[in-house]
Formats: structure tokens, C-alpha cells, sequence
């Protein structure tokens, strides 16, 4: 019997484990042991070393031993390339999807739909916590408009995503839980997250697999083309023409997990740099 796949994933902000039950049927985890580290009792007066090097100590108890893989969605490519310099398993692969690099490498904050809550981060700590708690009490109150508020703009498959009911539901909830429950760790990470951060050279020499949509309007294309010439020859980057946020992380979860294709009408390019 061959040992299971020790995988570690990071999911975006708003975001929780729920992601994963999204795109991928119960029955396809059997081969698995995926761990999801807890991000929720931090503040932001932490260092955020010390933040990082605590998701890495969940890592390595979970996993005391063998290769892991790691993968990040959205926000929680963040969270995977600060943590992995301090996990102290051996780490097979990183697959990152729709990756979100650093806001001072270039002018992406004009392309993103989430522009006004980064640029509220950057400028004031004392708005951002108004901001959230704002939406906080509007996605407690009122989800549906809510959520509608956040996908009045997607673009590309997401668009379609948005009009599904089982979409609506998790992804609602999840809204509501990062805004409500999770909210001191969800402000303490998208501060950390609009800070001028690095890489660390670590992370150059693991195989990475970049995954983005080109009608991504959350975390644009640039990103992603940037993140490739950072990583270098070590990194590859699969684009989906048509796909933006969502319907990325729908087409390539299957793929990574399981090896399937989802059934999404896309067309695809991989390069190298």
C-alpha cells in the first residue's frame, strides 16, 4: 500500500478549509492527508517571523516526517512563501494559484477588485479596522448583498461561478467568518500582506508550479509573470485564458490533487523563463 500524500494547504483571504470541499469530491482525499494550518489567534503586534515560524511548527507536528507539498490559494501564497523557510520537512513541490506578489514589485493595486480595502491597509491601520468592521456587520446582516457587492465584478468564469447556489453558500460564509470570528487574524495578515516583504532565496530552489487565470481581476496576470522571473528557473506558470480567481482554483485544484482535468471550457499555455 503506498504512504499518502502529505500536502499542506494555505486558502485565501476571506477564506477557510471550506475551499477545498468546493472543487474536489470527498472520495478524492483518500490518497491524502491535507492539512489545513489554523490562521485564526494571531495579532498583529506579533512579529510577523515569529507568525510564520508558528504556521511552520504546526506544519512539522502535523507532519513529523517525509515530504510534504505545499499549496497556496489567492492570499494564502503569502502565507505558503513566508512559511516555508522555517518548515523543517523536506518540501517536494509548491503549487501556487492565483498568486498574490508583493504591491511594491509593480503598479497592480488599479487592476485589483480589491484595491480599496489594500489601499485602505497601506494608509491606515484605524481605517482598515473600520472598513472590516463595517463589512463585518453587512455580511453578518445582510450575506447575499454582501457577496454581491464583492462579485459585482467578476470577470471571466467567475462570473458564471458567482450564479451558482453551492458557490454562493460557502463562499458567503467563508466572507462572513474571516470578517466576524476570524477577524483579528484576518486584519493581522492583510496588514502583514501590504508591507513591503521579501522572499526568501529558499524558495528559489524548490520546484513551483504557478496556476492563473488571465481575466483575473483579484490578483492580476502581472503578478504572476512577475512571481515566474523572480523564482526563476525553477518555476513554471500555466495561464488559463477566459478564468479568473475562482474558476482557477476550481480548474487547477483537480489537477494537482488528482490529476483530472475539470470540466471547464479553457485555453491553456505553460512556460518557462
Amino acid at each position: 500500500m503506498s504512504e499518502k500524500r502529505q500536502i499542506v494547504y494555505f486558502h485565501g483571504l476571506p477564506g477557510t478549509a471550506e475551499e477545498l470541499q468546493l472543487f474536489i469530491e470527498a472520495e478524492h482525499f483518500e490518497n491524502m492527508d491535507i492539512f489545513v494550518p489554523g490562521r485564526r489567534n494571531t495579532k498583529d503586534r506579533q512579529a510577523t517571523d515569529t507568525y510564520f515560524q508558528s504556521l511552520a511548527r504546526q506544519v512539522d507536528k502535523h507532519f513529523p516526517a517525509g515530504k510534504i507539498e505545499i499549496i497556496g490559494f489567492s492570499l494564502g501564497t503569502f502565507a505558503a512563501l513566508q512559511t516555508v523557510p522555517h518548515i523543517e520537512r523536506h518540501i517536494d513541490r509548491i503549487d501556487l494559484i492565483a498568486i498574490a506578489a508583493p504591491l511594491h514589485w509593480g503598479a497592480y493595486l488599479d487592476a485589483m477588485a480589491g484595491k480599496a480595502v489594500f489601499s485602505t491597509a497601506q494608509k491606515s491601520a484605524m481605517g482598515f479596522r473600520t472598513m472590516v468592521a463595517v463589512q463585518g456587520l453587512f455580511s453578518r446582516l445582510m450575506p447575499d448583498w454582501m457577496f454581491a457587492q464583492i462579485f459585482n465584478s467578476a470577470t471571466g468564469k467567475d462570473a458564471d461561478l458567482a450564479q451558482t447556489e453551492d458557490f454562493r453558500a460557502v463562499i458567503a460564509d467563508m466572507i462572513s467568518q474571516s470578517l466576524n470570528q476570524n477577524r483579528s487574524a484576518y486584519m493581522a495578515e492583510i496588514m502583514r500582506y501590504v508591507r513591503d516583504w521579501q522572499l526568501a532565496d529558499v524558495v528559489r530552489s524548490i520546484p513551483v508550479k504557478l496556476w492563473h487565470g488571465e481575466a483575473d481581476n483579484w490578483t492580476p496576470l502581472a503578478m504572476a509573470h512577475d512571481m515566474q522571473s523572480y523564482l526563476g528557473a525553477y518555476a513554471e506558470l500555466e495561464t488559463f485564458a477566459g478564468l479568473s480567481h475562482y474558476s482557477t482554483l476550481q480548474t487547477a485544484l483537480p489537477q494537482i490533487l488528482t490529476g483530472a482535468k475539470a470540466s471547464v471550457d479553457l485555453e491553456r499555455s505553460s512556460t518557462k523563463p
